[in-house]
């Protein structure tokens, strides 16, 4: 991230903070000194951004606890598209609020069998999905479960997986 100040007074530390598809801000002070019209300040997030995943991510970035009298001065927004598959399988957005959508890279035609258990190990829903080898991307929205943690079992052929997926509220 860049920084200039285009203030009249000499800046001694700031603080920065980004969000991904507006979830989970990461803050953190910097304590750079930027000086009014100088040269910009090229500051780095210890917290690295996981961009990995196959899909959109919006990335905001903004000045946060600053004193500042003109927030919106200081946001920066871009979007990044990945569309990449590094990973057999990805689920997201994890956490889910309704829906999840699940991308499998498949080196194979394959039956899978898809299950949701909650902690206890009870199943809560279950279907079969078809897959090509390939790229495979499908939704699942009917799930019918309340806020919790819960396991999604994915079962095939060539793959044997179960992900921690978290339904919160609307």
């Amino acid at each position: 991230m860049k920084v200039l100040n285009l203030g009249k007074d000499i800046i001694n530390g700031f603080n920065l903070a980004y969000e991904i598809n507006n979830h989970y801000p990461v803050k953190q002070f910097f304590d750079n000194q930027v000086i009014p019209y100088g040269d910009s300040v090229t500051v780095s997030f210890k917290t690295k951004a996981d961009l990995s995943k196959y899909g959109i991510y919006k990335i905001v970035t903004y000045g946060v606890d600053n004193n500042d009298d003109y927030l919106y001065n200081d946001t920066l927004t871009a979007n990044i598209e990945n569309t990449k598959i590094s990973e057999t399988l990805s689920v997201f957005p994890n956490p889910f609020t309704d829906r999840i959508t699940l991308t499998i890279n498949s080196q194979a035609s394959d039956k899978l069998h898809i299950s949701v258990t909650n902690s206890s190990g009870v199943k809560l829903y279950e279907t079969e999905k078809e897959i090509m080898s390939g790229n495979n991307s499908f939704i699942i929205d009917d799930f019918r479960l309340i806020p919790s943690l819960y396991y999604l079992n994915i079962i095939g052929t060539t793959i044997n997986k179960t992900i921690p997926i978290l339904k919160t509220g609307r």
